[in-house]
């Protein structure tokens, strides 16, 4: 868990950060949560499922690994295989935390000490940046990272309305992706869900209504057509595995410019068979 902390206007108009340059902190993350908003750029290249948080609810993810604390997407060293990445990380080291006072909805800006990347004295010179000025006049990158960030709130909450209303309508089953285990001496990670379809299309009544009205159907079908891709979570595994023997400019050229040939034994006819995921 990363050590989230406020930025405060009266006590760290001095503070700033460093740049990210990687998204080696992402290095553990099995899953990632996605939104609607990113379907249609994840699907090339990602699975979807859903698993429930640490309250029990379900939340939409894209899978990144086989094993507990493995993300097959991204390097040793921090470098991404595929682009886009999940949004989830565009905005790392900075965090929302919204939360109610006084019957109105607030939000403060936190900043992940764990990053390695917070400066009591940022060195502006090297490029290291202030998160205000000495007016107390939030940085204007700052600033587009407060307007990032709450949009993707915007779609977090959208999706999780979606989500709730596949939940409420029993559609949610237990799925074991059929993934080769290159390590019988690990466990595979457990604990994912997908849409039943059967159950899906018989839906009526509020069900249904609440499913349509909340964009459900989006998320219901971005799941059920990205389960073919837990193929890639096995190749991904072998490149891994030969990441030490092979320079990285040639695991970089297996990113989504070149999602073709990365996939190629792994296309399909608009055809499929639900009972073999």
């Amino acid at each position: 868990m990363p050590t989230l902390k406020q930025i405060n206007k009266e006590k760290h108009t001095q503070h700033g950060w460093k740049l990210r340059r990687s998204m080696i902190a992402a290095r553990k993350d099995t899953v990632v949560p996605i939104s609607i908003s990113e379907v249609t750029k994840l699907l090339p290249a990602y699975a979807f499922a859903f698993v429930k948080d640490a309250q029990g609810k379900f939340v939409f993810v894209a899978i990144q690994g086989i094993y507990k604390e493995e993300n097959l997407y991204v390097s040793d060293a921090g470098e991404p295989f595929f682009t886009p990445t999940p949004r989830h990380y565009h905005a790392y080291p900075f965090f929302l935390h919204e939360f109610e006072a006084e019957g109105k909805l607030q939000a403060t800006l936190l900043f992940d000490h764990d990053s390695g990347l917070y400066r009591e004295d940022p060195q502006v010179d090297k490029g290291e940046k202030r998160f205000m000025n000495d007016e107390g006049q939030i940085d204007a990158d700052v600033e587009k990272v407060l307007v990032y960030l709450t949009e993707s709130e915007k779609w977090r909450k959208i999706t999780q309305s979606a989500v709730d209303a596949l939940d409420e309508a029993g559609v949610l089953e237990a799925w074991e992706p059929k993934i080769e285990n290159p390590d019988p001496k690990r466990n595979l990670l457990k604990g994912f869900y997908k849409i039943n379809l059967e159950k899906l299309n018989v839906l009526e009544g509020e069900d249904l209504k609440n499913i349509q009205k909340s964009q459900g159907f989006t998320v219901a079908y971005a799941q059920l057509f990205s389960m073919y891709r837990v193929e890639t979570l096995n190749k991904l595994h072998a490149l891994k595995m030969k990441q030490n023997e092979a320079p990285m400019k040639e695991m970089k050229k297996h990113n989504i410019d070149n999602v073709d040939a990365f996939f190629k034994d792994t296309e399909d006819e608009i055809s499929f068979d639900w009972s073999k995921l």
